[in-house]
C-alpha cells in the first residue's frame, strides 16, 4: 500500500507534462512542416515567375520590333534592348541554385537538368539580343525579321526549361509530402505513447484505490472488531472520526462528528483533553492522560493515548475503559489495608495486659494501618442507648466532632451486633458495588467490627 501512494501521487504530474510535450511537439512538427511547404511553395513560385516574366519580354520586345518597322514614333530602339537585356536577366535566375529553398533535397541529376535547359534557354536569348543589336544598324525592319527567326527555337528552350522546373517541384511536392506523412506518422506515434501512458495511469490508480478500498475495509472491521474506543481528533476537538461500541462513547456517535470535546463533556474534561491533543501534537512520542467520564452505561474511567498523525494538524485519540482495573486495584488497597489493621489487632491483644491501653492501641492500629478515618470500642450496655456503651474513641487529626459522634451510626452498631453473636470479625460493605465506586471515584465507607471479649471495637473507613 505504502509503495502504490507515491507512484500514484507523482502520475498526475507525469500525465501533464507528457500532455504538455506532445502538444509543444506537435504545434513544432506542424509549424516546421508548414515552413517547409511554404518554402517548396515560394520555390515554385519563384521559378515559374522569373521564366514567365523572361518569356513575356522576348513578346514585348517582338512588339517593339513589329511598331519599329512599321515606323511607329512612340517605340524606340532602347526600348526593344531594354526588354531583351530585362529577359536575359531573369533567365540568369533560372539557373542559379536556390539556396534559399535547399532544406529539401533533390536528386543532382533532376537540378543538372534543369540547369541545363536554363543555360540552353539563355544561350539562345542572348544570340538573339546579340542579332538584334546587328540589325539594328541595317534598317528598321531587320529587328522584327531576326526576332521572327529566333522565336522558334527560343520557344523550345523555353519548353524545355518549363519541363525541367515542372520535374523538380513535382519532385519537391513529394518529397515535402512524404515529409508530411513522416510527420503526421510521428504525431500519431506520440499520441498513442500518451494513450498508453493514460491507459496506464488509470490502471495504477484502479490499483491503488482497489488496494486503498481493501484496506479501508480491514481497518473499519479491525475498529469494528476492537473493544475499546478510538477518535481522530484536530486541535480544536473537533471530531472527525470515532470507531468502537456505541456504549463506551461519551454521546451518540451521529451527535459528536463535527462536534468538538467543549460541546458535549464538561469543561474541566474537555479542557484536559484539549492539553492532551496539543501536548501529542508538540511532541513526537505523544502524550497520555486518564478521564472519568459519564457514559450512556455510567460514569467510566479511561486511560488515553494521543499521536499526532504524520503531516497533518490532528491525533489519533485512543481510549481504553479501565475503571474494572481501578476497581480491583483499589479492593486489593482495601484488603491490604483490613489484614494489616487485624494483624495490629492480634499483636495488641498479645503485647498488652490492661484493657484500656488495649482499647487505645486498636484504635490507633485502625487509623494507622487500617486507614479507617475513626476507630471506637463499643461495651454492651442495656441501659445505654441501643444498648452499646463508648468505651474507646480515635479519629483522624482534622476531624471535628461533628463527624466522630459518640455512637456510630445503626448500620455499624447492627455489625457490632454481629461481631459479638458470630464470635468473629465482621465487616459490613467492606468493598463497594462497581456503580458506588465508580460514582464516588473510588471513596466509599466500610464498618468493620472485632469482638474483643465482652467488647467490640468498630471503625469507620474511607478508601
Amino acid at each position: 500500500m505504502n509503495a502504490l501512494m507515491p507512484r500514484l501521487s507523482l502520475a498526475p504530474g507525469r500525465i501533464l507534462a507528457a500532455i504538455a510535450l506532445l502538444a509543444l511537439v506537435c504545434i513544432g512538427l506542424i509549424f516546421w512542416s508548414h515552413q517547409r511547404w511554404s518554402s517548396a511553395q515560394a520555390a515554385m513560385l519563384e521559378q515559374s515567375q522569373a521564366m514567365q516574366q523572361s518569356t513575356l519580354r522576348v513578346q514585348r520586345a517582338e512588339l517593339y520590333a513589329e511598331q519599329l518597322r512599321n515606323g511607329e514614333r512612340s517605340v524606340s530602339e532602347d526600348m526593344l534592348s531594354a526588354e531583351l537585356r530585362t529577359a536575359r536577366e531573369l533567365a540568369l535566375a533560372l539557373g542559379d541554385p536556390l539556396k534559399r529553398y535547399e532544406d529539401i533535397a533533390l536528386p543532382q541529376q533532376v537540378q543538372q537538368r534543369r540547369a541545363d535547359a536554363a543555360r540552353h534557354y539563355l544561350q539562345t536569348l542572348e544570340r538573339l539580343q546579340t542579332e538584334v543589336r546587328n540589325s539594328l544598324a541595317e534598317s528598321a525592319a531587320a529587328p522584327a525579321l531576326a526576332i521572327r527567326r529566333a522565336m522558334v527555337t527560343l520557344d523550345e528552350a523555353a519548353l524545355q526549361v518549363e519541363k525541367a522546373l515542372h520535374e523538380e517541384q513535382s519532385l519537391r511536392l513529394q518529397r515535402q509530402a512524404q515529409l508530411t506523412a513522416l510527420t503526421l506518422l510521428l504525431v500519431a506515434a506520440l499520441a498513442a505513447g500518451l494513450i498508453l501512458l493514460l491507459q496506464s495511469h488509470m490502471a495504477q490508480r484502479e490499483q491503488a484505490l482497489q488496494a486503498l478500498a481493501s484496506h479501508a475495509a480491514r481497518l473499519d472491521a479491525l475498529t469494528r472488531a476492537l473493544p475499546e474506543v478510538s477518535f481522530l481528533l484536530d486541535r480544536e476537538g473537533r471530531y472527525l472520526a470515532a470507531y468502537g461500541p456505541d456504549s463506551k462513547l461519551a454521546a451518540p456517535r451521529e451527535m459528536i462528528l463535527s462536534r468538538t470535546v467543549a460541546e458535549h463533556i464538561d469543561a474541566p474534561q474537555a479542557a484536559q483533553i484539549l492539553d492532551t491533543i496539543a501536548t501529542a501534537l508538540d511532541r513526537p512520542e505523544g502524550a497520555r492522560t486518564e478521564l472519568l467520564l459519564q457514559t450512556p452505561v455510567g460514569r467510566r474511567r479511561f486511560e488515553c493515548h494521543a499521536a499526532r498523525l504524520a503531516g497533518q494538524d490532528m491525533v489519533v485519540w485512543i481510549s481504553w475503559d479501565v475503571t474494572e482495573r481501578h476497581q480491583a486495584q483499589q479492593r486489593v488497597q482495601a484488603f491490604t489495608r483490613l489484614y494489616s489493621f487485624l494483624s495490629q489487632v492480634n499483636q495488641s491483644i498479645v503485647q498488652t495486659r490492661s484493657e484500656p491501653e488495649l482499647f487505645s492501641r486498636i484504635c490507633a492500629a485502625a487509623l494507622s494501618h487500617g486507614g479507617f478515618s475513626s476507630a471506637r470500642v463499643l461495651r454492651p450496655d442495656p441501659a445505654a442507648a441501643h444498648g452499646w456503651g463508648l468505651a474507646c474513641r480515635a479519629a483522624l487529626q482534622g476531624e471535628s466532632s461533628a463527624d466522630t459522634p459518640t455512637l456510630p451510626p445503626l448500620q455499624a452498631l447492627e455489625t457490632a451486633r454481629t461481631a459479638l453473636q458470630q464470635g468473629r470479625t465482621h465487616w459490613s460493605r467492606a468493598v463497594p458495588s462497581e456503580n458506588e465506586l465508580a460514582q464516588d471515584e473510588g471513596i466509599f465507607h466500610a464498618w468493620v467490627a472485632l469482638p474483643l471479649g465482652g467488647a467490640a471495637s468498630g471503625g469507620r473507613r474511607r478508601f
